[in-house]
């Protein structure tokens, strides 16, 4: 297994080329708990954000974000990638990106509703 690379934008404005043994990305509800135990942000559940942590990344440099709901990110696998991810969708769904395909990644418009008791 080769490291993941992947070109990542937001917004349409390159962030940085990812090289990492993965990435999560989840809204405060959807998939905190993966994110935490990668070393993401704990976030309260009624902070409008998406969470994006890389999974062991390649470079120190690279730490765990989070972002306002309304950016939307794109990940890009680059032309020269050694190795094709594979992207799974709240551990069901799950495709292969080939070289120079990309996914667009933002906060559905159907939030799950939360209560604290």
């Amino acid at each position: 297994m080769s490291v993941l690379t992947i070109e990542c934008f937001v917004n349409n404005e390159e962030l940085t080329t990812i090289a990492a043994d993965a990435i999560i990305i989840a809204t405060p509800t959807g998939s905190t708990a993966y994110s935490m135990a990668a070393g993401g942000s704990l976030v309260h559940y009624k902070v409008p954000a998406m969470l994006f942590t890389p999974v062991c990344p390649f470079s120190l440099s690279f730490r765990p974000l989070i972002f306002p709901e309304d950016v939307k990110i794109y990940l890009r696998v680059p032309e020269d990638a050694r190795t094709v991810p594979i992207v799974g969708i709240d551990g069901h769904t799950r495709f292969k990106l080939d070289r120079k395909e990309s996914l667009r990644i933002t906060v559905s418009n159907y939030p799950a509703s939360c209560t604290l008791i």
